[in-house]
């Protein structure tokens, strides 16, 4: 409890580097272990009960393993696709990049998201989330981003050619409001559809 406080406090108290913030993600696995440590060593039910403390360590391993799961994911390329830059183009610090695959087409529907990595010496090899501006069925991705950022603002210098991983895509999108089955969804500056 006083780590996931302390991340907290850590996190809402000082503007972190996107990099710095990511990490201390990284390490609440640490938080999740104690805490798991903690509910099965005191002096409780889940202590004494031995269909509980089953129950209760069957969901603490499944958390471990996703936690790790997702921790090692793009590192081991788990969901990722390779793509290269097609284009870049800067619109009044608006970045519109195109990707095309390499190899696997990812499929996605409208309104998901993407964590992308890009391999370029002039761009820092973190992963960020995008939004999908483009249709699922085009053979590009494409992202739109202000660069306002420290990480945004290097998008600049990305060069056709360039390799990305993309990974995910991730999120759901629920347009089940109204009863028309056609609808258009305004998102800051990017039109998305169905």
């Amino acid at each position: 409890f006083p780590v996931t406080i302390g991340y907290m406090a850590v996190t809402l108290g000082k503007r972190l580097p996107y990099h710095v913030w990511k990490k201390t993600h990284e390490y609440m696995g640490l938080s999740l272990l104690l805490g798991a440590m903690h509910s099965m060593t005191v002096g409780s039910t889940i202590a004494i009960s031995g269909p509980l403390r089953i129950y209760m360590l069957s969901w603490i391993v499944l958390g471990m393993v996703a936690f790790v799961v997702k921790l090692f994911s793009f590192r081991l390329r788990f969901h990722s696709y390779q793509y290269k830059v097609k284009t870049v183009e800067n619109v009044n610090d608006w970045m519109i990049i195109k990707l095309i695959n390499v190899k696997q087409k990812l499929i996605y529907t409208p309104g998901q998201f993407v964590f992308v990595r890009f391999g370029s010496k002039s761009v820092k090899g973190e992963a960020h989330p995008f939004s999908l501006a483009s249709k699922p069925t085009e053979n590009e991705l494409l992202i739109v981003v202000k660069a306002v950022g420290g990480f945004t603002g290097t998008l600049k210098q990305l060069r056709i050619g360039d390799l990305a991983w993309v990974e995910g895509p991730y999120g759901r999108f629920c347009p089940k409001f109204g009863k028309s089955r056609r609808q258009i969804w305004i998102v800051p500056c990017i039109v998305t559809g169905k």
